[in-house]
């Protein structure tokens, strides 16, 4: 069978068989398939590919002449074109979003890996469209060659949507709740964000006219108040929503108020629709969904998706036996044993009260202490809600991370069946884990088992919400500084172009994937050199990503210096400069593919206050347990001269 047949399979056991559960939930079919669609809604979607198909043939009339003029002419047609795109976004993302890449693409080539394709080898993505056409026609040296090339990606991927494949998901009802879901999402994370408008004073009126097009087409698919029309209450905050979003049309960008927009309009829209798709009982049929999760009622949740494996080997475990593994990992977390000399732990580099990191030092010291580790030591908070693990994406999966930490001669420089020897020889570990073993598809003890605990300890923490997340919920009513730096941060500070909500990482709407970016990171904080770090070229040795990193999260990040992979910045006061500047390339750098605008930002000492204040507020609610474990007696006599936790 193909590989890409088992990587499907492995998906199931990962992500269970709610959201994504394709063709083989038994109610897949959802109940009334095709049934409750109307005709002109279907049609609805035919007519709004015909608009945007013409606007885009009469760019390419205009383009094909290739004169200067024309290029005036093809910028002052473009706003139209993006409308028609707008007005068709609704499904155009859902259905295809390989396809839509081509139609509105935000990076000419593309290398990231979606969470239903992880498992094979990046493939290039080549991306066109409108956007990267209009950033085009605004470079001062441009050929029409290159503009033709985007105008007809986008104009022959308008055939992709009116295939079979696609249009007849139009049949299902259920499409409709799940294409509802990520425009829902969209609206909170990219829509009013800089992320795929060049012009910030179109963002706002494009919203607005986006909005009234997708009423259209809520109307078509209720069909006069059928079984699958909205109900009145979702109905009226969506005009409220609209007119909300009105009142900002005509004021500059800077104005917008991102939170209030979230918090009172997007996020219980959000909850309506994920009610109803309950109710109805839908199962999604889309690759699209495999991440996101049924169950979340509100965007900033923290089930929202899911990225790894929640219960590595111990699937099958009841959750007093679950409670068990994490006592387990607690104590393993601190055990020397798992290091080739019996000095070292996970807690060395990754320390409970700095937040599972080291803020003390750039980057932690090697395993024969002779020099530091190329990279700092990154915060395991979170680090679950990941597709691809550490700043290079080198690993799938927690548990590939963990056994290569292990063995890495210059980290653990551990071997597993030196290892299994000595944890085996504490009674303690050997009964425990015999015991919870059973519990698991392969009942023998094991390094697996060792590592699949530690793995629960650490991500139990994974579920903590923020005082912000208290306040975009609307549990408690933020200051005015952290409402002003989160507005910042979405708007005029361009943060949100790469760190997108609800977890302010590199993970963006459906959140099936992880994003690099390349920002230009200097090798210290003097900025008089580029880190020579290749980052995510490491492991994909393609030019665009070179010195790219992994987007990382920001929850938490005023308890986690130092910053960057490197721990170039001890403040984030230094990295908003950074930034504000115009990453490296702004620092003067030569920083070749630079995906962050060289360009300042021009924020003011006032604006930089507001920002950290709203960083703040990430900061996570963790409980720790206090006191470091104790650690069970070894068999072997010199084993127990251990130190818990480590020496260095």
């Amino acid at each position: 069978m193909s590989s890409r047949f088992w990587n499907l399979i492995h998906l199931f056991l990962v992500f269970g068989w709610g959201a994504g559960s394709l063709w083989m939930s038994p109610d897949f079919r959802n109940a009334r398939f095709g049934n409750d669609v109307p005709e002109f809604y279907k049609l609805r979607y035919d007519s709004r590919l015909d608009a945007l198909q013409s606007h885009l043939d009469e760019l390419l009339h205009i383009a094909d002449a290739h004169s200067g003029e024309n290029q005036a002419s093809v910028l002052e047609r473009l706003p139209a074109a993006r409308r028609a795109l707008k007005a068709a976004d609704f499904w155009m993302r859902y259905v295809d979003p390989i396809q839509y890449r081509r139609v509105h693409g935000v990076l000419p080539v593309e290398w990231e890996v979606e969470v239903f394709e992880k498992w094979e080898p990046p493939y290039l993505r080549v991306s066109g469209g409108l956007f990267l056409l209009e950033t085009y026609l605004e470079e001062p040296e441009m050929h029409w060659d290159s503009a033709r090339v985007l105008l007809r990606a986008a104009r022959e991927s308008i055939g992709a949507f009116r295939q079979d494949s696609n249009r007849r998901q139009l049949d299902d009802p259920a499409h409709f709740y799940f294409a509802n879901r990520l425009f829902l999402l969209n609206l909170a994370a990219i829509y009013t964000t800089g992320f795929e408008c060049p012009d910030s004073s179109r963002i706002i009126p494009e919203l607005y006219q986006m909005l009234l097009d997708t009423r259209e087409i809520y109307r078509a698919f209720g069909g006069g108040g059928g079984n699958e029309a909205f109900p009145t209450t979702y109905d009226s905050l969506y005009e409220a929503a609209i007119a909300f979003v009105a009142q900002h049309t005509a004021r500059p960008y800077s104005e917008f108020d991102h939170f209030y927009w979230i918090r009172d309009y997007v996020q219980p829209l959000y909850a309506l629709n994920a009610g109803l798709i309950r109710q109805k009982r839908y199962r999604s049929r889309s690759l699209v969904d495999y991440a996101l999760s049924d169950a979340a009622d509100r965007i900033f949740s923290k089930n929202l998706y899911r990225a790894q494996e929640e219960r590595p080997l111990f699937r099958r475990a009841s959750d007093s036996i679950y409670r068990e593994v994490v006592r387990l990992g607690e104590q393993l977390f601190y055990e020397p044993l798992l290091s080739g000399n019996n000095q070292r732990s996970c807690a060395s580099c990754h320390l409970p009260s700095h937040f599972f990191t080291d803020t003390s030092v750039r980057t932690p010291i090697n395993f024969d202490r002779t020099g530091r580790l190329e990279r700092n030591a990154p915060s395991l908070i979170n680090a679950s809600l990941n597709h691809l693990i550490l700043v290079d994406g080198e690993h799938l999966s927690l548990m590939d991370q963990l056994i290569a930490v292990h063995k890495k001669v210059d980290e653990m420089n551990g071997d597993e069946r030196t290892t299994m020897q000595e944890i085996l020889s504490c009674d303690d570990y050997r009964n425990t884990l015999s015991r919870l073993a059973a519990h698991t598809v392969n009942p023998k003890p094991g390094f697996e088992h060792v590592a699949a605990a530690i793995i629960a300890y650490y991500t139990a923490f994974d579920t903590a919400g923020s005082a912000f997340d208290d306040a975009i919920n609307a549990l408690v009513t933020p200051s005015d500084a952290v409402r002003h730096g989160f507005n910042l941060f979405m708007g005029r500070a361009q943060c949100a172009t790469c760190h997108f909500p609800p977890h302010f990482g590199g993970i963006k709407p459906p959140y099936s994937g992880n994003e690099f970016e390349v920002l230009g990171v200097p090798d210290d904080s003097t900025a008089a050199r580029l880190s020579p770090d290749p980052g995510r070229y490491r492991q994909l040795a393609v030019p665009e990503m070179q010195n790219a990193f992994r987007t990382g999260s920001l929850r938490n990040v005023a308890r986690t210096k130092p910053y960057m992979h490197n721990g170039a910045f001890s403040t984030l006061e230094e990295v908003i400069e950074f930034y504000n500047a115009g990453g490296g390339a702004g620092k003067g750098l030569n920083v070749p593919g630079q995906t962050l605008s060289s360009d300042s930002l021009r924020l003011s000492d006032t604006d930089k206050r507001h920002l950290l204040r709203f960083l703040d507020q990430l900061d996570e609610h963790l409980e720790y347990l206090p006191g470091i474990p104790m650690l069970p007696a070894s068999q072997k006599r010199k084993l127990n001269r251990r130190v818990a936790g480590g020496v260095y």
